[in-house]
């Protein structure tokens, strides 16, 4: 079986915006494409520790973090 990966990015949860940001979880090398993802707000950085209970998503507008990565750890 195979596994579909959705790029799209839902709509928050809590106040229902569609401006989130993907959550990125380690250490990242910077760089140019990580600095404008980081200034255009299509990724948040999320800290260097990652586990099964950490969200995926990060809305701009409220706050709200929410999604989980249990699909990282199948």
């Amino acid at each position: 079986m195979s596994k579909v990966i959705d790029n799209t990015s839902p709509k928050c949860p809590q106040c229902g915006s569609s401006n989130v940001a993907e959550i990125f979880w380690g250490m990242p090398a910077f760089d140019e494409d990580l600095e404008r993802k980081l200034n255009d707000g299509s990724i948040v950085l999320g800290g260097c520790c990652m586990s099964q209970a950490d969200p995926d998503w990060h809305c701009n507008d409220c706050g709200c973090r929410f999604g989980d990565r249990l699909d990282v750890f199948e």
